[in-house]
């Protein structure tokens, strides 16, 4: 039978939530989907775990194992050189979907019947249970413009990679995930579709329901040098492309920076200045993200003071 979805997901010792993963795949209300999971080099308990989800599994599941740890973007790429679906869906090992997810996803996207659409679903951030969740609705106030998309996404992503429903030939035409990144690959995957015109349209029927937390079950890096260029330099790549109809989308780039330039700074303060001087060479005198208060703030006291009083008040 023709394999509508495959579903990919990486997983790095993932212990028993994969199993929970597992649990709200085989309760979809769609069930012509595979489950590809790239096995990213973990230990030899969590290798009997993934193994033992083919054994029961009521739908088709591969086990891709990479026998050294190549972490997230060659791991995606990985399983998306095998997929036989029609669409694409990426999951994380330790989140969930709501039960009519697919089922929603799908027939939307079908309906639609262009190259140039993906959809997605809004995103639940939880702790321990869905029941201490909180919904990312931001997606509600951005139109369905391409340029404008873009806008918004470069300074506040409105949904998670996780909870989109790509087609494939576009994922491919963009070759996938940039395997160099270290992180921020779902990041600079995104912005990548958008800049070849890819339209992202919402399903608001359903849910991702992303897991918050400290454990070790992603496949992705702790804080290091090379995770912060990493991102600088998903922003770097993008500037290149920022001429013509794009030109436009330059103050939203120097904003990215500035964003991640004051998360940088508990990590390390010449990183963020590096990240600061790039947003003023890109866009001089842009506007400082959010409200008045921030820029009241940050005039007084400067970048770190901003910081540091934001993360006090976060603590709260």
């Amino acid at each position: 039978m023709k394999i509508d979805i495959s579903i990919i997901t990486p997983a790095y010792n993932p212990g028993e939530l994969l199993l929970e993963t597992y649990d709200s795949l085989a309760k979809q209300t769609f069930q012509n989907f595979e489950w590809i999971i790239v096995d990213d080099n973990s230990d030899n308990d969590n290798k009997k775990l993934i193994q033992g989800i083919e054994k029961i599994a009521s739908f088709p599941v591969r086990i891709m194992r990479n026998e050294i740890n190549l972490r997230q973007a060659k791991s995606k790429n990985i399983g998306l050189n095998v997929a036989e679906g029609k669409y694409i869906k990426f999951l994380d090992a330790d989140d969930l979907l709501d039960k009519k997810h697919l089922e929603n996803q799908y027939y939307l996207i079908e309906s639609k019947n262009s190259k140039n659409i993906a959809v997605f679903s809004l995103t639940i951030n939880f702790v321990g249970s869905i029941e201490n969740s909180s919904i990312n609705d931001s997606y509600k106030s951005v139109p369905l413009d391409n340029i404008r998309q873009l806008e918004r996404f470069l300074v506040y992503p409105f949904f998670h990679h996780c909870g989109v429903l790509f087609r494939k030939d576009a994922v491919e035409h963009i070759n996938g995930f940039d395997e160099n990144l270290l992180t921020d690959e779902d990041g600079d995957f995104i912005l990548r579709l958008m800049l070849n015109g890819v339209l992202f349209f919402p399903e608001e029927r359903s849910a991702y329901y992303y897991r918050k937390h400290d454990f070790n079950v992603r496949v992705s890096a702790n804080d290091s040098d090379e995770k912060w260029l990493a991102r600088m330099k998903v922003c770097l790549k993008i500037e290149k492309k920022l001429n013509g109809k794009y030109a436009q989308l330059k103050e939203p780039l120097a904003q990215r920076l500035d964003v991640i330039g004051l998360s940088c700074l508990d990590y390390s303060e010449d990183l963020s200045q590096e990240f600061f001087m790039n947003a003023e060479r890109i866009y001089p005198n842009y506007a400082i993200p959010g409200n008045m208060l921030p820029k009241i703030i940050r005039t007084l006291f400067g970048n770190k003071g901003y910081y540091r009083i934001k993360k006090l008040l976060g603590k709260r």
